[in-house]
């Protein structure tokens, strides 16, 4: 087991529950076993405990009893800022939850949202308890009573709750809530979201772009993803549905 000296440059450990970490963030451990700081390419450092993600400011944040709004109001997502732009400055001072906005675009590594934590490039990650488990995309759904598949128009993300059980979630609505979409929804009368290069499937912060839902730009993506469903409802079906049938389907 290896054990920091307290007595170096970075002085006293501040603690939070079973973690201790250096004020300068350059050193963290959980239950007196030294972690390995990494540092993702957005320049967030974190370390891995077991099964669970740990971010090195969130943690000196909550040693410094910075309240968690997200303990409190887990329909909205928040995230660590450092308000001097600087990942490395963990200094309380420049330390803040910020609450995420839809129309505000963030630089943050990791914005939490539902008890989630939501990436750039569209992924949805686990983080509660000791379970850090990335969401798997999911093209198409079962319906045994009616011996059919459905396609849905956009890929959904499906991730293993904690205790069991699957939860599915729709990356458009979350990227949108964390932040990451292009553009001013509240200035919009009809605002739907643009995938930039027609892809239903790519949800990079990148790609992303709140717009009016009569934009041509659009209404090419929508038809790119009408085209798309039909060709898989007839890959996966053997007779296609019924025209009632179908118009239930495509609010999915």
């Amino acid at each position: 087991m290896t054990k920091h000296n307290t007595n170096a440059g970075s002085g006293k450990l501040l603690k939070y529950k079973t973690f201790r970490v250096s004020p300068d963030g350059s050193y963290i451990e959980n239950d007196g076993q030294q972690l390995t700081i990494v540092t993702d390419k957005e320049g967030n450092r974190y370390a891995d405990s077991w099964w669970d993600r740990v971010y090195i400011d969130e943690v000196i944040a909550l040693a410094h009893r910075f309240k968690r709004k997200l303990e409190y109001e887990r329909n909205e997502g928040y995230y660590i800022a450092h308000k001097d732009g600087d990942l490395n400055n963990n200094d309380p001072d420049n330390l803040e939850w910020k609450r995420v906005s839809e129309t505000v675009q963030t630089t943050a590594g990791h914005v939490y949202f539902d008890g989630y934590t939501v990436g750039k490039d569209g992924s949805i990650i686990v983080t509660d308890g000791k379970i850090t488990e990335k969401g798997q995309p999911l093209e198409r759904n079962l319906d045994t009573d009616l011996d059919a598949v459905w396609p849905y128009y956009n890929p959904l993300v499906v991730t293993y709750e904690v205790g069991g059980g699957l939860n599915t979630h729709r990356p458009d609505e979350y990227m949108a809530k964390a932040g990451y979409v292009a553009g001013n929804k509240g200035a919009l009368k009809n605002p739907v979201i643009l995938h930039r290069d027609l892809d239903v499937g790519n949800y990079n912060y990148d790609n992303l772009e709140w717009v009016e839902s009569d934009d041509p730009r659009y209404i090419e993506y929508d038809a790119k993803r009408e085209q798309r469903h039909q060709e898989l409802l007839r890959r996966y079906n053997k007779v296609i549905p019924p025209c009632w049938l179908l118009s239930y389907v495509r609010i999915l």
